[in-house]
């Protein structure tokens, strides 16, 4: 991780952020606490850290909402891990107990 931060550095915190906060399994908090971490050393700037893991945080939930808002369960369904019986129980469930 450390390398990929040297090498693209903003860019790279910004890209695993935004994934991560799209639902895809990535460090993301790893590699915000390493670029705390290098910031605390001088490189990269802390303000900038922050103002880029804020701002790809929030472009990425957005980005997810809006995948689940438009491709929704046939996108889940045909990408996703889950088979529709799966996800009869689970919509059941939050029909029963609430959101």
């Amino acid at each position: 991780m450390r390398a990929l931060i040297a090498a693209w550095g903003y860019g790279a915190i910004a890209g695993i952020v935004l994934l991560g906060n799209m639902g895809i399994p990535v460090p993301e908090e790893s590699v915000l606490l390493l670029a705390g971490h290098l910031a605390g050393r001088g490189r990269p700037s802390l303000p900038a850290v922050i103002a880029v893991g804020v701002l790809s945080a929030i472009v990425g939930d957005n980005i997810g909402y809006w995948l689940g808002r438009h491709g929704g369960r046939p996108l889940l369904l045909r990408y996703g891990r889950v088979s529709d019986p799966v996800l009869q129980r689970a919509e059941q469930l939050v029909a029963r107990y609430g959101h």
